[in-house]
């Protein structure tokens, strides 16, 4: 599943999808924040998505670089 369609299906109203892609998400988000700040900017940058996922990678942006201190805080 692409970057793309896990951000799709993490506002999914069907609750299983939603969940198994907002697990997805995290998932890459603590293995990597760097590259994953990276996959959601190439994600926002592109202009022939649909409208909701520009802002929807946008956030996710947002929320990594906040809690990016967090993030890196577990690492050994």
């Amino acid at each position: 599943m692409s970057l793309a369609e896990l951000i799709a299906a993490a506002s999914s109203s069907n609750n299983q999808l939603r969940q198994e892609a907002e697990k997805k998400l995290m998932e890459a988000r603590d293995r990597n924040p760097g590259m994953f700040i990276a996959a959601c900017s190439e994600e926002f940058a592109q202009t022939n998505l649909p409208d909701h996922l520009r802002p929807q990678a946008a956030i996710l942006i947002k929320y990594t670089l906040l809690n990016f201190a967090v993030l890196f805080l577990n690492y050994p």
